[in-house]
């Protein structure tokens, strides 16, 4: 994390990342993050192996509607999978 705060779901567990932290999620680990303020949150965030993660994030829009968004899905369906929705 470089500023703000960035919410973390790991396997259930839910923590707060800050300014300095760090976190390594093991590949095919269930987790979710989001900015849980109103304030910037900055995160530098590496993907090792990197596969098609930066052209996966680059083909998606903000606000992207569920059907424009199941194309996207399928072509990264390697690179990402949907989970349940948790409130």
């Amino acid at each position: 994390m470089t500023a703000g705060v960035l919410r973390v779901d790991l396997e259930g567990e839910s923590r707060d990342l800050t300014a300095g932290e760090r976190l390594t999620i093991p590949r095919r680990t269930v987790h979710r993050m989001w900015n849980p303020g109103t304030d910037e949150t900055q995160a530098t965030w590496v993907i090792t192996p990197a596969g098609r993660t930066e052209e996966m994030f680059r083909s998606m829009e903000k606000g992207m509607s569920p059907l424009r968004a199941l194309p996207v899905l399928w072509r990264f369906r390697h690179e990402m999978r949907l989970g349940p929705v948790r409130g």
